[in-house]
């Protein structure tokens, strides 16, 4: 009798365990997921990494359980301001290359 309740209650503990397993791996293919459908935002959390250490792991594990509506937004929000910035940068090269031809032409003495 006490083997059969010992060999039961392992069963049951293995059964748990097995369940959180499997729940912490559906919960990482949620996130793994959400972040495939939505790369902006899941990449937004590489540049805070270094303003906010210990904020981008927390912000990466539970940013599946943003409402989908709003992860849209925020991912359009993202991809604008990458658009910003590429045209920024297109702007400081533009820059850049002004002010090598000054120095060039300087140089020349033109």
């Amino acid at each position: 009798m006490g083997q059969q309740l010992l060999h039961k209650h392992k069963e049951e503990e293995k059964q748990v365990a097995v369940k959180e397993v499997v729940k912490e791996d559906i919960v990482k293919d949620d996130q793994q997921d959400f972040q495939s459908k939505y790369p902006r935002l899941a990449a937004s959390m590489a540049g805070m990494s270094t303003m906010y250490p210990n904020g981008t792991s927390f912000l990466k594990e539970k940013m599946s359980l943003i409402a989908t509506d709003k992860a849209k937004v925020l991912e359009e929000k993202w991809k604008k301001l990458e658009d910003d910035e590429a045209a920024l940068m297109v702007k400081r090269l533009d820059l850049i290359a002004e002010h090598y031809r000054l120095v060039v032409d300087a140089m020349r003495g033109n």
